[in-house]
């Protein structure tokens, strides 16, 4: 591996449940992954905190922005963003050609401050910033997370910088990819899957690349992600047997 390439898995959804906590601690351990991102706004979230806390891992933690799953954390209350229980609606958080007007963007700024604050006030400073699902990517908030980073001086997740068959979306991909790198708030130079860096790993000769990992104990005690709880993929498989990297001749970095 070229020493101009810097590789960091990280480990999202740290928060979301117990199963995922002790994944996520044991894959940290175990040198699997470099940092991790955590849901301020989940059940799982304070027993995370409390997991973390003294581990030696806390400084490796971003947070894990969540507008699609569970409750709000501040007092937002735009109702055709929320189910009848309160719940965030994903339908209509997700929508690929939302509008924004200034008094949801408001809402919205506060809402995602508001999660950033819940890790603050924890003790734990992030180390980058991203989002479930993906949606700090959308048209409608990416202009927000960009603000609050900017402001805040976090680092913040880029888009997928792999194809997916849509040359418009990888249009736009690479446009706030370059705003993020001209403000110089790009967590990373590429970020990527476990299973498009096997194709990727021959042009990706250097920089800080983000790799993606979903941890997760299943019920019968099985280590696996949570993309592939049937344990049926063998690339997750042979990433958290440990062998992944060694079969790409690669070596990991230190934490983040």
């Amino acid at each position: 591996m070229s020493p101009d390439l810097k590789i960091i898995v990280n480990a999202d959804d740290l928060g979301y449940s117990d199963p995922v906590n002790r994944a996520i601690l044991h894959c940290f351990r175990q040198g699997l992954i470099q940092s991790a991102s955590l849901m301020t706004g989940m059940p799982a979230t304070s027993g995370a905190i409390g997991m973390f806390k003294g581990s030696g891992f806390e400084s490796s933690l971003g947070v894990h922005v969540n507008l699609t799953e569970g409750k709000p954390v501040s007092g937002f209350n735009i109702r055709k963003f929320l189910n009848n229980d309160g719940t965030w609606n994903k339908a209509a958080t997700t929508k690929s050609f939302l509008f924004l007007g200034k008094r949801s963007g408001k809402a919205f700024y506060e809402e995602i401050s508001a999660q950033i604050s819940i890790a603050e006030a924890a003790g734990l400073i992030p180390s980058h910033i991203n989002s479930h699902h993906h949606i700090h990517t959308q048209p409608a908030f990416f202009p927000i997370f960009l603000k609050l980073c900017m402001e805040k001086g976090y680092p913040l997740r880029i888009a997928q910088t792999y194809r997916s068959g849509s040359r418009l979306k990888g249009f736009y991909r690479d446009l706030i990819n370059r705003r993020m790198r001209n403000r110089n708030v790009a967590f990373s130079g590429n970020f990527e899957t476990l299973h498009s860096f096997i194709t990727d790993t021959n042009t990706i000769t250097k920089g800080k690349v983000e790799l993606m990992v979903h941890p997760v104990y299943t019920a019968d005690g099985t280590l696996t992600d949570s993309l592939d709880r049937e344990g049926n993929d063998p690339v997750y498989k042979r990433f958290y047997e440990g062998t992944y990297f060694g079969e790409l001749k690669i070596k990991l970095n230190d934490r983040v």
